[in-house]
């Protein structure tokens, strides 16, 4: 049963999975600061 799972990229993370992980938070973290910023001075605006 866990056979088929040997090949699965959970098990053993390869350097471009580990690059790609990296730039999702990347783009998560930046998202959140974009947002975060705009939230901050939209009350500005008003």
């Amino acid at each position: 049963m866990l056979d088929r799972y040997d090949n699965s990229p959970f098990r053993a993370p390869e350097p471009g999975d580990l690059i790609g992980l990296l730039a999702v938070t990347v783009l998560l973290i930046g998202l959140l600061l974009l947002f975060g910023v705009a939230f901050a001075v939209m009350p500005a605006r008003r």
